[in-house]
């Protein structure tokens, strides 16, 4: 099954207010109530995915169309799980939020609502009038780095950039 053939979640995102900046997705790991987070993959090439959470397996239950998902109540920010496939292989949450240890370590479940935003006036700009500038951050400059990139904003807003799109970031092999 290629990902254009894949059903739709089988509820649509929520969407809160600007003020918060939170919203749920139909994968990864999303609060669905106080304390429970849904955990969801699309997997269609496999029978059986496994949730490992904190280094305990839970099996995750079919919900059709390749996707496999658990329900866990009591799990708190910061978390760790993977997704272990038939074969073994133990692999990262591809929705994640969070991954402190790269790419192949465990993803971090994490609330969206604990930041507290301090622009809440803030409106944004008009998206007629934005211009975007993509980033791969490990070759936007020598160095690599967030912090080497953050030192060239001002060169790009000298070109007219208003928005920046960071590109997926992962290790190089």
């Amino acid at each position: 099954m290629t990902p254009e053939r894949m059903t739709p979640c089988p509820e649509a995102p929520s969407y809160t207010s600007l003020k918060s900046r939170t919203y749920s997705t139909c994968w990864g790991a999303n609060p669905v109530s106080a304390g429970g987070i849904r955990f969801r993959i699309w997997a269609p090439d496999v029978d059986t995915v496994t949730l490992r959470l904190d280094g305990a397996d839970r099996p995750m239950m079919t919900a059709g169309h390749g996707w496999f998902e658990h329900v866990v109540e009591d799990v708190a920010p910061g978390a760790r799980y993977q997704f272990v496939l038939p074969n073994g292989v133990v692999v990262a949450d591809p929705a994640s939020r969070m991954q402190d240890d790269g790419v192949y370590g465990p993803s971090i479940v994490t609330d969206p609502t604990a930041y507290q935003w301090g622009d809440a006036d803030w409106k944004g700009r008009p998206w007629e009038d934005a211009v975007f500038y993509e980033i791969h951050v490990g070759t936007f400059t020598p160095e690599g780095t967030f912090l080497a990139a953050i030192k060239r904003l001002a060169d790009l807003a000298d070109l007219g950039v208003t928005a920046i799109e960071v590109m997926p970031v992962a290790e190089f092999a």
